[in-house]
């Protein structure tokens, strides 16, 4: 979801550069959050799906495959 509410379905190649900042470049959620405008549960699920399934998982992510971490 984009900062407001609205739900926006991201394209393979956005998810993965975001991703891929927040994991290899080490940037914060906070930072990506504001400079795509973007909520960052967003970057921080995806991130999940990455780790566990690699970049195949970012084409066919749904929201039955977001498992949200207990911390």
């Amino acid at each position: 979801k984009t900062k407001g509410g609205k739900s926006k379905k991201y394209s393979y190649e956005f998810k993965t550069r975001v991703v891929k900042e927040n994991l290899e470049d080490k940037t914060s959620l906070n930072i990506l959050e504001k400079k795509y405008n973007i909520n960052d549960s967003v970057v921080f699920n995806r991130g999940h799906l990455y780790l566990d399934g690699g970049e195949d998982s970012l084409r066919t992510m749904s929201k039955a495959s977001v498992i949200p971490l207990v911390c």
